[in-house]
């Protein structure tokens, strides 16, 4: 009983071994072959969407509303989240369509920080 139940395992073992090479570290996603294995979308197609939700819910803010959101978030700072990161690139963009410029701090196409506090009158706007 014993060996068919380690024979059993040196089975699943020798047929799986393949694909545990090739994973990365469990929680690090940069691996295709990984992706494709567990049938999620890549990283960049994934930040895409994230983007691209949060700009829809941001275009339906007014500039007061965008204003003070971003002063909101700008008290909270950046905590280094992921999906933070994405909503501001979002809120970024969405700032510079409607004032024509965003007090986001950016260098090339990287945002490194919170700029100047908006003033959230809607006169100023």
């Amino acid at each position: 009983m014993i060996d068919s139940i380690f024979e059993f395992l040196l089975k699943i073992f020798t047929t799986f071994r393949s694909i545990l090479i090739d994973l990365p570290l469990v929680g690090v996603v940069t691996d295709q072959k990984y992706i494709k294995l567990v049938g999620h979308k890549t990283n960049q197609e994934q930040n895409e969407t994230i983007i691209a939700m949060a700009k829809v819910g941001y275009e339906q803010m007014s500039k007061a509303e965008l204003a003070a959101y971003y002063n909101k978030q700008r008290k909270l700072d950046i905590v280094g989240v992921r999906r933070q990161n994405l909503h501001m690139i979002a809120l970024h963009e969405v700032l510079q369509e409607r004032f024509g410029y965003s007090p986001f701090r950016v260098e090339g196409a990287v945002i490194i920080g919170f700029g100047e506090e908006m003033e959230e009158g809607e006169s100023s706007l």
